[in-house]
């Protein structure tokens, strides 16, 4: 059974200090609570009190509200105490804690004591005093613990409605718990005319206290139980001349990465954009289906042209049968949504300065074009004919806008080989082809290639198995709106650690599903008997803590490592482990890995189907559980026949080889479609050490955010999606980037500032999920230009898609160096990329001419057939120099290679004459950050 201590099961947590509890006057006529006080004790009496209030304003909004009184308390955790911050926290230690199981209730009404003459925890001493001055839980603590589990069916409902008015005495109870000034008389469309409480909006008398409300709180974060909450505490405990700062729901702040803070005045849409994301990612899915209506509207009505045929209005010989969305920021996982240019049709003032470049990605579509038997049967020929469709499609648009009814397309019109660029409504869309009868000629071949079976794979990932996908999380996120944000959570929090590339927000969006729809399987289940202990999160906190539980504790491939000397298993510490030079150090064994990670949202996966994933993953594996891919990440979207009935015969002649390298054969006799059920995501990516850095970190974030929660003066959550300035020594280089190229200083891995920051002119708060959607948006200063009416169209023309220089610059490090080191960036503040040699890169190889690339000589005395070993120094020159435009400085901190490096340029600083050339100078130079980049690429690939 799987651990449900108090605080792994509730969506919120608040804690309310005994000290500022108000006690109701015995004189008060039917007090709510406080008449048992000399009955059951002070303690006991309060935490009575407000469990019986609460349950009486929150009604069915919650499905479970528990008091930390006894019992319920946690008795283990991992990595070190609590109470001695400083001490060295060892994993996989378990430390005992004092459970409240073992605190004994104290005499109530006999006036005992201690030797310094003052009353037992949870004892005031006399019977007659009614004051919580003093007052203490069980567990010693001066504040009360709230658990609340929302119901998410009624959790955001804005109206309470009281009795009706021939009820006296029901009317009367009704306006004692809600007090006269907030129960007020309503008329209702049915006529009926009765007490009601209104939360639609945060009343000025709840914001104090340093309380800050955020857009999304209603749907993700239980904003209206939290109001109710905040104002029956204050109007029968806290007093009503009282703050009531301390009263709000444990880690609330987090929220200020994903969300806006609610502004005190509304704002129109093109400033609410920017601070609520739903907004943001609304305004984008309606762009794309005033796109969709408009390429299946145009393509499909048919006119007579001048050689006689029937041509829709975009001039394609075939019409548009579906058009499909892929891209994350149309299905809510975006963590910073895409938001309309100025330049591509979005609203934008003339006369000011906007972003010459896109930072944001591509919302990225696939067009999919009625049957026809025309296609050409040749592998080269099918791509040539997508091709010139997309080409076609591009002057059919082109034409519109000529002739004065360009639908909302602004901007160049740009067609790759794969893809279209084409700007509408302020977004940049990219548009791609699926050709089905391309698929299943490729699914045809009786003996394919492996380059055959290599395209048809890319194809079947790219289209088939990426719509199902997209289609498979958009129903989880609308089933479940926290899911969406702690996918961004997840993802902002992955960014932070500098693990961007190497895990994908398919696997984010996959590990999450399984989280929401696991506990909705097993509540459905339980839902004759007792309640699951695993129910279905309703808040982006207990969803962001069950994500870095499941990181941190599925049956992944893991490592221990065993002490030559005592042939003992241990435990390095995380940085040690991440190394690779603890291998030299430590003997490195594999433990057995038996559980794949399975993902079934829609509960379709037969008993028959999961044997056949467990016969494939065993597998791919092998008989030591050593091979495949270390995560291993299956969907019900992975089925046989998502790949074709006759890709599986094919697949059966070659070898499955997983991310680290290492290749299993597959049994060629064996036609059982258990070969067929193999993850698609996760194949490649993660690689073992980094998975393993991603678990240990997210062990250690769980933890940090515990005790936060349990911690009586709370504690900081930031530091979890930031780096430590220790864990930078782990690397063997760093590449300092350019200031200049950086948007969102707020994201950055080595100490952002994640604070709330209060606007100059006015009194808005600004959360740091704002201020990067201002900066991005915004874009850097040397690529800014002014929009006139009389330029317009020159500066449409001129505006730069898709600008990520140090992406391409990283990408472009792992495709030719990938082999030799790992790379890592923050890709949302890219202001440091991190470098880490392999373990088998300085090994000594024999000489040959064909390999003699980045080598030389062995220092050391040589031995047979180990005459040359990798040269770091040439490696570390030629990524100086392909990244001369982008890096500024470059820090070696592993010198045990003898690394010798030139020193860096250094920049000419031209005189301040001219302010105009000053930056169309700075403008060339960051411009031609990505061009020397790929023109690079593409002189070596010659």
């Amino acid at each position: 059974m799987n651990p449900a201590r108090f605080y792994h099961r509730y969506d919120a947590y608040m804690r309310i200090r005994l000290r500022d509890i108000v006690v109701p006057d015995e004189e008060a006529e039917d007090p709510l609570w406080g008449a048992d006080w000399h009955d059951v004790g002070a303690y006991e009496s309060v935490s009575r009190g407000i469990l019986r209030i609460l349950t009486m304003a929150l009604g069915d909004r919650v499905t479970t509200i528990r008091i930390l009184t006894t019992g319920n308390g946690e008795t283990r955790h991992l990595g070190g105490t609590s109470s001695d911050e400083s001490s060295p926290k060892t994993v996989g230690e378990d430390v005992e804690m004092r459970d409240s199981d073992n605190v004994p209730y104290y005499p109530i009404r006999k006036n005992q004591s201690n030797d310094d003459g003052e009353g037992f925890p949870g004892h005031l001493g006399t019977s007659s005093e009614r004051t919580t001055k003093h007052l203490v839980s069980p567990l010693g603590e001066s504040s009360i613990v709230i658990g609340l589990k929302f119901n998410p069916e009624t959790m955001q409902r804005l109206v309470d409605r009281g009795p009706p008015a021939d009820e006296a005495d029901a009317t009367n109870l009704f306006l004692k718990l809600w007090g006269k000034q907030k129960a007020q008389l309503r008329r209702f469309k049915d006529g009926a005319i009765v007490h009601a409480v209104l939360w639609n909006q945060i009343d000025e008398s709840e914001k104090d206290g340093g309380y800050t409300a955020f857009e999304g709180d209603d749907r993700i974060f239980g904003g209206i139980l939290e109001r109710i909450v905040r104002h029956v505490l204050k109007v029968h405990f806290l007093g009503e001349q009282q703050k009531s700062d301390g009263t709000q729901f444990k880690l609330r702040n987090i929220m200020s990465l994903i969300d806006g803070v609610s502004p005190s005045e509304p704002l129109d849409s093109s400033q609410k954009i920017y601070s609520n994301s739903t907004t943001a990612h609304g305004m984008a899915m309606k762009a794309f289906e005033s796109l969709s209506n408009f390429l299946r509207q145009h393509s499909t009505d048919s006119r007579m042209i001048d050689d006689g045929r029937a041509h829709n209005s975009l001039g394609l010989p075939l019409a548009i049968d579906a058009v499909e969305p892929l891209s994350p920021g149309l299905r809510n996982s975006e963590l910073f949504p895409p938001v309309p240019h100025p330049l591509l049709g979005g609203p934008g003032a003339t006369g000011k300065r906007v972003s010459g470049v896109i930072v944001s990605d591509p919302i990225l579509m696939q067009i999919r074009f009625g049957g026809s038997s025309k296609w050409p049967t040749d592998l080269k020929a099918m791509a040539a004919a997508k091709t010139a469709m997309l080409i076609q499609l591009a002057e059919g648009i082109e034409g519109m806008k000529r002739g004065a009814s360009s639908e909302g397309f602004e901007g160049p019109i740009r067609v790759m080989p794969g893809n279209l660029d084409v700007g509408y409504k302020g977004y940049l869309f990219r548009i791609v082809v699926r050709a089905d009868a391309e698929i299943k000629m490729l699914r045809s071949l009786r003996n394919p290639s492996p380059e055959a079976l290599g395209i048809c794979t890319r194809l079947t990932k790219n289209h088939i198995i990426a719509a199902q996908h997209h289609s498979m999380i958009n129903v989880v996120h609308t089933r479940h709106p926290s899911a969406s944000a702690v996918v961004r959570l997840a993802t902002r929090w992955i960014a932070g650690h500098m693990l961007s590339g190497h895990i994908p927000i398919e696997i984010i969006e996959l590990m999450v599903a399984k989280i929401y729809t696991q506990a909705d399987q097993s509540s459905e289940e339980n839902s004759q008997g007792s309640s699951s202990s695993a129910d279905v999160p309703a808040s982006v906190a207990l969803g962001f803590l069950e994500f870095l539980k499941l990181l941190s504790t599925h049956d992944w491939l893991k490592y221990v490592f065993i002490n030559p000397g005592t042939c003992q298993a241990e435990y390095p510490p995380p940085l040690l482990i991440f190394s690779y030079a603890c291998i030299s150090l430590f003997f490195c064994a594999i433990v057995e890995c038996r559980e794949p990670l399975i993902v079934d949202p829609q509960g379709t996966i037969t008993f028959e189907e999961y044997t056949s994933i467990m016969s494939r993953f065993e597998s791919m594996r092998g008989p030591q559980y050593q091979h495949g891919p270390p995560m291993y990440v299956v969907s019900s979207n992975d089925r046989p026949h998502n790949k074709g009935d006759d890709e599986s015969e094919a697949e059966k002649s070659i070898r499955a080889v997983g991310a680290g390298g290492m290749p299993v054969v597959v049994n060629k006799a064996d036609n059982s479609k258990a070969h067929d059920w193999s993850p698609t995501y996760t194949m490649e990516t993660p690689e073992r050490m980094v998975l393993l850095r991603a678990s240990m970190l997210a062990q250690r974030s769980h933890h940090h955010m515990r005790k936060c929660l349990m911690n009586e003066n709370g504690g900081a959550w930031e530091p979890i999606f930031q780096e430590s300035a220790a864990s930078f020594k782990a690397y063997s280089a760093l590449l300092r980037v350019d200031q200049q190229l950086l948007l969102a200083e707020g994201c950055s891995s080595t100490g952002g500032d994640m604070a709330l920051s209060a606007k100059s002119n006015n009194s808005n708060i600004e959360s740091p999920y704002t201020q990067t959607m201002v900066h991005r948006q915004a874009g850097p200063k040397a690529l800014s230009m002014k929009m006139y009416k009389n330029l317009a169209n020159s500066a449409k023309d001129s505006i730069l898609y898709d600008w990520k220089p140090v992406e391409s610059l990283v990408s472009l490090l792992r495709s030719r160096y990938g082999s030799l080191a790992v790379f890592f960036y923050n890709h949302l503040q890219p202001d440091v990329i991190a470098m880490l040699w392999r373990p088998t890169t300085f090994s000594t190889y024999g000489f040959s001419a064909m390999n003699s690339e980045l080598k030389r000589p062995v220092m050391d005395p040589w031995e047979s057939d180990s005459l040359v070993t990798t040269n770091a120094s040439d490696i570390l020159r030629e990524i100086q120099q392909l990244s001369r435009d982008i890096v500024v400085d470059v820090k070696l901190l592993d010198q045990t290679q003898g690394i010798l490096m030139a020193p860096p340029p250094k920049k000419k600083h031209t005189p301040k004459k001219d302010n105009n050339n000053k930056k169309k100078r700075k403008t060339e130079h960051v411009t031609t950050a990505s061009d020397n980049t790929d023109s690079s690429s593409d002189s070596d690939a010659e």
